[in-house]
């Protein structure tokens, strides 16, 4: 169980991640129109509900349903998105769209990914794959 101290010292985290993140993207050292000329890829370990997030020993790796949906709309918003090997074919050809594009990968295709992610990509509108062989199966 979380006592004070640990419930404050996570709730200070957070602020500074995001007071960061915050600073960094006033500054435009972390927005997407800087990344026009790369194949962008993320990778998600696991996307899960907070219950089974805090109970995962890993949780700095995870993210839960709701963090994964905030990502989901930013992407939507700014990239080009698509599974890896569907981003890389334009990519590879020198095709540069307005909005970066950007993959969605899933590493070793854990089932939770398929059960909370996929759902939240498809409201999206948006595609991944489930690990860093993005050529073998294709989500959603």
């Amino acid at each position: 169980m979380l006592t004070f101290l640990d419930a404050m010292l996570k709730t200070l985290r957070r602020a500074v991640r995001d007071l960061a993140g915050d600073i960094l993207y006033a500054a435009g050292l972390t927005r997407p129109h800087r990344h026009a000329h790369r194949l962008n890829v993320v990778t998600f370990h696991r996307g899960l509900p907070q219950a089974q997030l805090r109970e995962y020993p890993l949780v700095p790796i995870a993210v839960s349903v709701e963090e994964f949906a905030w990502f989901a709309d930013y992407f939507s918003r700014h990239f080009t998105v698509d599974t890896f090997a569907n981003a890389a074919r334009p990519w590879e050809r020198g095709e540069r769209p307005s909005r970066p594009f950007l993959a969605i990968t899933f590493d070793e295709g854990q089932r939770d990914n398929a059960l909370h992610a996929v759902p939240v990509l498809e409201r999206f509108g948006l595609r991944g794959s489930d690990d860093e062989r993005a050529h073998l199966r294709f989500l959603p």
